[in-house]
C-alpha cells in the first residue's frame, strides 16, 4: 500500500515493544500517521479529490485519507475493537441491515470468523455501491486465522478458501451493480 519497503514506511512487525518501556503493542493502534512514514495508496488518491475506504485494514487508525474506514484496531485483551470505526458510519451500517455488530463478536472465533468476514464484506459492497470509491482495501482474515488455528491441510482450513471466495463474490457483485465492473480491477494477496 506503500510501494516502498518496511525499511522505508516502517512496519516490520504486526507487534512491536517500545524500547524505552518494554511495553508490547499492535502497531496498528497507533494513529496511521504515526505508524506508517510514508505516503500510501490512500494519500495519492486524496491528493486528486478521489474517495477511499477501507475496512480493517492495517495502519489505519484516524487516517484522514480514507473516506470510510473501519480501521484495524484492537483493545487491551487483543479483540477487534469497535472503536475504530466512526459512530456515524456504524449507525449507517446498522440502519442500512449490516450485521457490522457481528464482525466484533466473531471476531476471535476461529469458527465463526467466516461469519465476521461476510459482515465486513457485506459493509464493503455496501460502500462499494453507495459511494463508488477509488480504492477500497479489505482485510478478511479467514484463511490465515483458521489455517494458524488449525494447520494449512485441515478441512476448515480448506473450507475456509471457499468462504473467503464467496466474501470476493459478494464484492463482485456490489461492483458490478455499481456499474464499476469495466473499470474495476481486483488484487488478492495472501
Amino acid at each position: 500500500i506503500t510501494g516502498v519497503t518496511p525499511r522505508g514506511h516502517g512496519v516490520v512487525n504486526n507487534r512491536v515493544r517500545d524500547r524505552r518501556t518494554g511495553q508490547r503493542f499492535h502497531i496498528t493502534n497507533l494513529p496511521r500517521r504515526e505508524s506508517i512514514r510514508v505516503p500510501t495508496l490512500f494519500d495519492a488518491l486524496r491528493a486528486k479529490g478521489l474517495g477511499t475506504a477501507a475496512f480493517f485494514w492495517p495502519e489505519t487508525k484516524e487516517d484522514s485519507a480514507i473516506d470510510d474506514n473501519v480501521a484495524e484496531v484492537f483493545d487491551a485483551q487483543e479483540h477487534a475493537d469497535p472503536s475504530g470505526i466512526s459512530p456515524a458510519l456504524f449507525a449507517e451500517f446498522r440502519k442500512a441491515g449490516i450485521p457490522i455488530d457481528g464482525y466484533f463478536a466473531f471476531y476471535d472465533d476461529p469458527f465463526a470468523q467466516g461469519a465476521a468476514d461476510i459482515a465486513l464484506t457485506r459493509a464493503a459492497a455496501y460502500v462499494l455501491k453507495e459511494r463508488k470509491p477509488a480504492l477500497t482495501a479489505i482485510h478478511l482474515l479467514i484463511t490465515d486465522k483458521v489455517q494458524h488455528e488449525f494447520g494449512p491441510g485441515h478441512y476448515l482450513s480448506l473450507a475456509s478458501l471457499t468462504t473467503a471466495d464467496y466474501c470476493v463474490g459478494l464484492l463482485r457483485k456490489a461492483v458490478s451493480d455499481a456499474g464499476l465492473a469495466d473499470r474495476t480491477t481486483f488484487v488478492i494477496a495472501a
